[in-house]
């Protein structure tokens, strides 16, 4: 899976979570690479008119960013590497939206994750959405997350300022946060989750 700036005209590549088809990219320059399109997105491109909203079901494809503070401190001098380290992670993320009449739904997966650090994250989150407010859309996701051998259990995730994106709907975009309970750190104190998601329509 891949998302392109080539859709909005820029020719800078956004590869997935599990690499895609360059090998040789880093996982700084992957987030630096959604950090951007993100943005440009966000101002660039004006919430779809509802009247131009797919018809419908439709699926985007994309990325969850996200920077994990395991111990709730954040000291941007730690990394994974130390005990309750903050690190940064990207997953797959894959939405599907309803557009039909009446009530209209979204759900999706995130899945594929890989951390900064060179660490081993595994699993998948789940996001639900109760219904859709025009161009808008509230959220929610959890699930649990395997940090190497520790568990990291997402819990009161919620997706803010969710919105469709483009002239037809061509992006979905949205922040979101988390806490999350490390249970490698039997006992310790609940982290917090923060970040960005962004699709494209397939």
């Amino acid at each position: 899976m891949k998302l392109s700036f080539i859709a909005v005209g820029i020719s800078l590549p956004l590869l997935s979570a599990c690499g895609g088809g360059n090998t040789e990219q880093t996982f700084s320059e992957k987030f630096s690479q959604e950090e951007a399109f993100f943005a440009h997105v966000q101002t660039e491109q004006s919430r779809t008119l509802v009247a131009a909203l797919p018809t419908g079901q439709a699926v985007y494809s994309g990325v969850m960013s996200m920077t994990i503070d395991v111990d709730g401190v954040i000291d941007t001098d730690e990394t994974v590497t130390d005990p309750g380290g903050d690190f940064r992670a990207i997953g797959d993320l894959v939405v599907n939206v309803d557009f039909g009449v009446g009530v209209q739904t979204l759900s999706g997966t995130v899945s594929n994750f890989q951390a900064d650090e060179g660490k081993d994250l595994s699993g998948s989150l789940t996001i639900s959405s109760t219904g859709l407010t025009g161009a808008t859309f509230p959220a929610t996701y959890g699930g649990t997350l395997t940090l190497d051998t520790s568990d990291l259990i997402f819990s009161a995730g919620t997706i803010s300022n969710g919105e469709f994106k483009g002239a037809n709907g061509d992006f979905i975009i949205g922040g979101h946060n988390s806490t999350v309970d490390w249970l490698g750190q039997s006992g310790g104190p609940i982290g917090s989750v923060s970040g960005r998601i962004i699709g494209t329509i397939q």
